[in-house]
C-alpha cells in the first residue's frame, strides 16, 4: 500500500485557501469572519507544533515527514471516523461510522495481513488474511462467527462452510489427486465425501462415528457400489462390468463368501469358504440350470444339470475324475459308476424293455450284461473281445444256459424244461451233436 505524508507546505497551502474563500465570503457577516480568524489562529499553533515535532525527530530535516503513533480522522462534529496506529504488535488502519462503529480495520501483524470489515452492530462480518499457510478469506453471521472460509494452502484450495455453532459442515478443496467435497454433521463428523480422480469420481457415506460404510464409484471397468459393517469393513460389493452386473458378499474377515452375477450366457451364484475357497455354484445357461458342489481343495464335488434331455447328477472325486452318474431322459433312468481312471465300469438303466446292468472291464470293453425283458430275466458274460461265451436265462419254460466258443458260437446248452433238464452239444456249425436228457444220452 502507498502511504502519502502531508507536508508542512501543503498544510499551509490549504489553510491560505481557506483564508481567500473566507474574504470571498466575508459579507456574510462577523460570525464567519471570527471563524476565519480562529482557523487562522489554529493553522499557526498547528503550524508551530508540526514544526516542533518535525525536528526533535529529525533535526535539520525537510518539513515533509509527519511523525505520530497515532492519527485520528473526524468529521466536522468532531466525531471519529478513522484511526491509524502503530503498536508493539504491528499497526492498524480503522474507518468508523457516524455512530462510531468500526466499519472496516487493517492490520498488519507478527502473523501477517488482515482486512476485517464490520456491520452497523461492530460485527465482523468478512476478512482478508494472508499468513505463513497462504491467504485466507472469512465470511461470518451476524453474530460474528465465521461461516465460510476460503483458503489457498500448500495442498491445494479450500472452501469451508461452519454452522451457527462454528461446526465445519462442509469443505470443498482441490488436491493433487482432484476435487474433494466433505459433509459433516453437527457434530463435526465426516458424513459424506465425493471426490474426483484419474480413476473416476466416488462417492462415500460414514456413520456417526465416522465409520465408512457406503461408498459409490464409477471407474474406467464399470460403476462400483460398496456397503460395510460397523467396523468399516466392506460386506456387500454391486459391480456392472462389460460382462454384466455382479454382487459380491464379504465376511467380517473381508473373505469373499458370495457372488451372484448375470453374464450373456447365464445368471450364476457362486458360494465360497472361509478360506476363500469356491464350494458351490449355480447357474442357468441356454441348456437348463446346473449346481455344482466342490470339496475344500476346490476340486471333485458333484454336478446336478437339467437340460433338453432330463436331470442328471454326477459325482466326482478330489481329481476331478466323475466316479458316478445318475440321469433321468425320456427313455428311462440310469446311473453309471466309473474307475480312479474315469472309466466307466458298471451301468444301470431302465428303459422300456426293463431293468439293465452293464459291467465294464478297464479297457472299456462290456463283460457283463443283466437285464430284464418280456422274456424274463438273462444275464449274458462275455470275453476280452466282447464275445458272448455265456447266458443264463429264464424264460416262461424255464432256464436255460448257453456256453460259446471264442467265436461267439453257441456251442453247449443247458436247460430245465416242463418235460425235464436236458443238456446239448453243438458243433461249430450250431448243429445239435449229443443230447441228455432225463430218459438218457442220445446222438443224432
Amino acid at each position: 500500500m502507498n502511504s502519502h505524508t502531508p507536508s508542512l507546505t501543503e498544510l499551509e497551502i490549504g489553510l491560505a485557501k481557506l483564508e481567500r474563500q473566507n474574504r470571498r465570503w466575508k459579507y456574510l457577516g462577523f460570525p464567519f469572519r471570527l471563524l476565519g480568524r480562529s482557523i487562522f489562529l489554529l493553522a499557526k499553533v498547528l503550524r508551530k507544533r508540526l514544526s516542533a515535532a518535525s525536528t526533535a525527530a529529525k533535526p535539520g530535516a525537510a518539513y515533509d515527514t509527519l511523525v505520530v503513533r497515532r492519527l485520528e480522522l473526524r468529521d466536522k462534529a468532531g466525531r471519529l471516523r478513522g484511526l491509524w496506529k502503530a503498536t508493539d504488535e504491528g499497526s492498524s488502519l480503522g474507518f468508523l461510522d457516524a455512530a462510531g462503529n468500526s466499519r472496516a480495520e487493517l492490520h498488519v501483524m507478527a502473523d501477517g495481513p488482515r482486512l476485517e470489515l464490520r456491520d452497523a452492530a461492530g460485527q465482523p462480518r468478512a476478512g482478508l488474511q494472508v499468513i505463513a499457510d497462504g491467504p485466507r478469506l472469512f465470511l461470518s453471521d451476524v453474530a460474528g462467527k465465521p461461516c465460510a472460509v476460503l483458503a489457498v494452502e500448500a495442498e491445494g484450495s479450500v472452501l469451508g462452510l461452519y454452522d451457527p455453532a462454528g461446526k465445519g459442515r462442509a469443505r470443498l478443496q482441490v488436491v493433487a489427486e482432484g476435487p474433494v467435497l466433505l459433509l459433516s454433521d453437527a457434530a463435526g463428523k465426516p458424513r459424506a465425501g465425493l471426490i474426483v480422480t484419474a480413476d473416476g469420481p466416488g462417492l462415500a457415506l460414514n456413520d456417526p462415528t465416522g465409520k465408512p460404510r457406503a461408498g459409490l464409484g464409477a471407474f474406467a471397468e464399470g460403476p462400483r457400489l460398496e456397503l460395510n459393517d460397523a467396523v468399516g469393513q466392506p460386506r456387500a460389493a454391486l459391480i456392472v462390468t462389460a460382462e454384466g452386473p455382479g454382487l459380491g458378499l464379504y465376511d467380517a474377515t473381508e473373505n469373499l463368501r458370495a457372488v451372484f452375477n448375470i453374464t450373456a450366457d447365464s445368471p450364476g451364484l457362486a458360494l465360497y469358504d472361509p478360506a476363500g475357497t469356491p464350494r458351490a455354484a449355480l447357474d442357468v445357461d441356454a441348456s437348463g440350470p446346473g449346481l455344482k458342489l466342490l470339496d475344500a481343495a476346490g476340486k471333485g464335488g458333484a454336478l446336478l444339470v437339467h437340460d433338453a434331455e432330463g436331470p442328471s447328477l454326477r459325482l466326482a472325486d478330489a481329481a476331478g475324475k466323475t466316479r458316478a452318474g445318475l440321469g433321468i431322459t425320456a427313455d428311462g433312468s440310469g446311473l453309471v459308476l466309473a474307475d480312479a481312471a474315469g472309466k466307466n465300469r458298471a451301468a444301470l438303466g431302465v428303459d422300456a424293455e426293463g431293468p439293465r446292468l452293464a459291467l465294464t472291464d478297464a479297457a472299456g470293453k462290456v463283460r457283463a450284461v443283466f437285464h430284464e425283458g418280456a422274456e424274463g430275466p438273462r444275464l449274458v458274460l462275455a470275453d476280452t473281445a466282447e464275445k458272448r461265451r455265456a447266458v443264463l436265462g429264464v424264460t416262461a419254460d424255464g432256464p436255460r444256459l448257453v456256453l460259446a466258443d471264442a467265436a461267439g458260437k453257441p456251442r453247449v446248452g443247458l436247460g430245465v424244461m416242463a418235460e425235464g433238464p436236458n443238456v446239448a452239444l453243438l458243433d461249430a456249425a450250431g448243429q445239435v451233436r449229443a443230447g441228455l436228457t432225463e430218459d438218457g444220452f442220445s446222438r443224432p
